[in-house]
């Protein structure tokens, strides 16, 4: 005679008890009633409930890293241009909104054609990385520093009006001005900066993100005329 198997049975019945009551948050002894058959079939159809939201969840944490990944530059790990724009869209309604000053600052590397010329594009892409790196310690907790273009950052600075981004540009620059390592060598590239400084109240907001950003190139622009390795703000 088998005396196991009702032990089996009864343990199975418990489990499924347990499944039950901890779906609904209830004791066990409150389905002590429930006919077996039915506690059997309600566990089955739970513990398939269970295992369909798990399936949700990781595919809704699959959908947010590829999420992720769509707004991270590959080569930096910094914010991509997708994400720079989104991020300035919304700090420039807040700038709007509550007349706060907000400014922009867009950097191009100096001489990393130069650099990709005579070293190939693996240097340049260390020089990238090692600046990405550098100027990620002068970020402040509320600015966003993002990859911008093939050799340029873009820095967007709430609540920095023109004194706070003329500060945070020549940190910006000192932070490149060191050579950065490269196998035996190192290599000296540089930073020149634009900046431009917006106190929006209502008004045009997508025109405040044009102005802005073109203030910034045309200080950027200057810079490079300058002589490189150096900050510009408006005129």
């Amino acid at each position: 005679m088998n005396v196991h198997g009702p032990e089996r049975r009864n343990r199975a019945l418990r489990a499924r008890r347990d499944t039950i009551a901890a779906w609904f948050d209830i004791h066990p002894r409150e389905l002590a009633a429930l006919p077996e058959d039915l506690v059997m079939t309600m566990a089955e159809r739970l513990e398939g409930e269970g295992r369909l939201h798990g399936q949700i969840a990781e595919l809704r944490s699959t959908a947010q890293r590829w999420e992720e990944l769509a707004r991270t530059d590959a080569l930096t790990g910094l914010c991509n241009r997708r994400a720079a724009e989104e991020r300035l869209a919304i700090e420039i309604k807040r700038a709007a909104r509550y007349a706060r000053p907000l400014s922009v600052l867009i950097a191009d590397v100096d001489r990393l054609k130069s650099i990709n010329d005579l070293h190939g594009h693996a240097a340049g892409d260390v020089v990238l990385r090692e600046l990405a790196r550098r100027l990620g310690g002068v970020v402040r907790a509320s600015d966003l520093l993002a990859r911008w273009g093939g050799d340029e950052f873009l820095m967007i600075c709430p609540e920095a009006g023109h004194l706070a981004a003329a500060q945070i540009a020549d940190k910006l620059v000192r932070e490149a001005r060191p050579s950065v390592p490269l196998g035996d060598a190192a290599v000296s590239c540089g930073l020149s900066v634009g900046w431009g400084t917006t106190l929006l109240s209502g008004g045009d907001v997508n025109g405040g993100v044009e102005a802005l950003l073109r203030s910034a190139d045309e200080a950027l622009y200057r810079s490079k005329v300058a002589g490189r390795d150096r900050a510009s703000g408006p005129v």
